[in-house]
């Protein structure tokens, strides 16, 4: 996961497609670059067995809570 330094990711998108359409910059990678500044990268961690572990668990739950569900 990247962080940025912008912390309202919704007008930084608002500005990356106002560069574009403007003819501010050609393209989306263009105007990235010109705007998104990278703060910090998280990266997985070798030792995620037990977030595999615990996927499986959780793509189960809509099943077991599917009784409750109103169609």
């Amino acid at each position: 996961m990247v962080v940025t330094s912008c912390e309202e990711a919704t007008v930084l998108g608002a500005a990356l497609f106002a560069m574009v359409g403007t003819g501010y910059a050609k393209d989306l990678k263009e105007a990235k670059r010109n705007i998104i500044h990278t703060t910090r990268v998280f990266e997985p961690s070798p030792e995620r067995a037990i977030y595999d572990e615990l996927y499986e668990h959780y793509v189960k739950v809509p099943l077991c809570l599917e009784a409750y569900y109103r169609v």
